[in-house]
């Protein structure tokens, strides 16, 4: 893969996880729905860790992969608040 086709890649993946991070605080309905909207969203972090694997780039992808990790734990602690608050 050309070192072009690399970086387009790389900053379409990076314009959609913004988007996803945007748009989180913004999900409404229960725990079902929460987890929904995370896992439909899951393959631009993973795509991007691959990419920087490909990219020989392993301490990036590895911090892609806790930036994912981070937002799965952040997405569940949501969740949790959620239904704490509503029994």
């Amino acid at each position: 893969m050309a070192q072009g086709n690399f970086e387009s890649s790389q900053e379409f993946l990076e314009k959609a996880i913004q988007t996803i991070e945007n748009q989180r605080g913004s999900v409404v309905g229960g725990e079902q729905q929460m987890q929904q909207f995370f896992e439909m969203r899951t393959a631009p972090y993973y795509s991007l860790v691959k990419l920087r694997m490909l990219q020989n780039q392993p301490e990036q992808a590895l911090a892609q992969a806790e930036r994912a990790r981070a937002e799965c734990c952040w997405m569940s602690c949501r969740v949790e608040r959620r239904l704490c608050q509503n029994p």
